[in-house]
């Protein structure tokens, strides 16, 4: 729910220190995931951070990792990653890191998202779902 299109559409990052009111992503994602609690008390939610983008930067800034985008207070991807993952460990949710071992990573980005962000043929695809349901599999048990 929270990730990729947030950063590309510069809406604010903010602190691990947010409330569920504050308008920012960290904020959104504490009051999408109480509620989530709330209605469904014994699921399991488990996050997925997002993966490189192509939309932005280049290969010396690693694309998106690196490249920080225009909002008010402009972060990058690799900082969004840091902070959705600390969100998770400060909640103690479980989260797919896609910053270890992910097969779409900056050296391939531009070559497998052929619109920036998407696995661009089914082969590329199937191969970042096999990755991302080992990944799920690992925390299911």
């Amino acid at each position: 729910a929270y990730g990729i299109n947030d950063y590309l559409k510069d809406q604010p990052l903010g602190a691990i220190s947010d409330t569920e009111d504050t308008d920012s992503v960290i904020g959104k994602m504490l009051k999408i995931t109480k509620k989530i609690y709330n209605d469904n008390p014994l699921c399991k939610v488990i996050y997925v951070l997002p993966f490189v983008s192509a939309n932005r930067g280049d290969e010396s800034t690693r694309f998106a990792l690196d490249f920080k985008n225009n909002a008010t207070e402009p972060y990058s991807l690799n900082m969004m990653q840091e902070s959705m993952a600390s969100f998770c460990e400060k909640y103690e949710i479980p989260y797919i890191d896609t910053r270890k071992g992910c097969p779409i990573n900056p050296l391939n980005a531009k070559k497998v998202l052929a619109d920036g962000l998407h696995p661009s043929t089914n082969k590329e695809y199937l191969i970042y779902e096999t990755w991302l349901a080992g990944q799920l599999s690992s925390l299911s048990n």
